[in-house]
């Protein structure tokens, strides 16, 4: 289902989508044109907080060209490749406190997100479904990728880009099973789980924390920056930190040794979403990869 304008990342990931996703996309109610991209260099701060046009290259993978013309089986090098480069990725109900996520994915995605995940914990998966089409339409619109949090089942009929599951949910070989080609996230929490990440053969990312204590994670106590720093020197798979990073510690969390972060609430519960998302991939972007 390759749209014109869709971006590379979209275009290079090898999507099957169920022919129930296919119905639900194609009665989506609402579509994001794409706007052109300014071959110029950017001149407003949200523009310069994705780094430019380097993005477009950042998204197909690096390098020249998209790496569209890859085989199916290097799913796993062109799925890699695309956390590999990304710095800020967005956790996301389908209503952040400004406007309905929908609305602000295409200015999100030029003020620097360069992941979007949908996190809605107490939704069945017809109510995922229904939300889902119309937010993978508008991702696919901005180039970004979409990832499903926990259900890898609605992730491959949505025909998302990847899924997302903690410890408790479908081990990585299960999800492998059900979403073979897409990319594929887990969460830890303490050292014996990143090391555990290690032995899991089909991850393409995972994330590290709470750093901070957060109410997106109720009852699980901080995991403080000593496990960012355990990552820092343990993992070599493309890796985020996670829980309660902001803007006012981020500086700190990357001291510690993240370059790529998870944020939730900094972004979807400040009153300019955009402008926050905008300061957070500017300062990241302070550190190489």
């Amino acid at each position: 289902m390759d749209r014109g304008g869709a971006g590379p990342a979209r275009r290079c990931l090898d999507r099957r989508i169920q022919p129930v996703g296919q119905a639900l996309v194609r009665s989506a109610p609402r579509r994001v044109p794409v706007r052109p991209r300014d071959p110029g260099p950017a001149a407003d701060p949200i523009r310069h907080a994705r780094g430019g046009g380097a993005d477009e290259g950042l998204r197909a993978g690096g390098g020249g060209g998209s790496g569209c013309e890859a085989g199916r089986g290097d799913r796993p090098h062109r799925a890699r490749s695309v956390t590999t480069d990304a710095r800020l990725y967005l956790v996301a109900p389908v209503r952040l406190t400004a406007a309905p996520l929908i609305d602000l994915v295409d200015e999100l995605v030029s003020a620097g997100v360069d992941l979007i995940q949908l996190r809605e914990k107490e939704m069945e998966a017809g109510d995922l479904l229904r939300i889902g089409a119309p937010l993978q339409e508008a991702c696919t619109a901005a180039g970004v990728p979409f990832i499903v949090n926990d259900r890898p089942d609605v992730a491959v009929t949505l025909g998302a880009d990847g899924v997302h599951v903690g410890q408790n949910d479908l081990p990585v070989d299960a999800v492998r099973r059900i979403f073979p080609a897409g990319i594929v996230g887990l969460s830890t929490h303490a050292p014996s789980e990143v090391d555990g990440s290690l032995r899991a053969d089909g991850l393409d990312y995972i994330a590290v924390g709470p750093v901070h204590e957060t109410p997106t994670k109720p009852g699980r106590p901080a995991a403080g920056l000593d496990l960012v720093r355990y990552a820092a020197r343990q993992v070599a798979l493309p890796w985020f930190a996670i829980g309660g990073i902001e803007r006012s510690n981020l500086e700190t969390v990357m001291e510690a040794g993240a370059r790529r972060v998870v944020v939730v609430r900094a972004i979807t519960q400040a009153p300019d979403p955009v402008s926050a998302a905008a300061r957070l991939k500017e300062l990241l972007l302070t550190a190489p990869l």
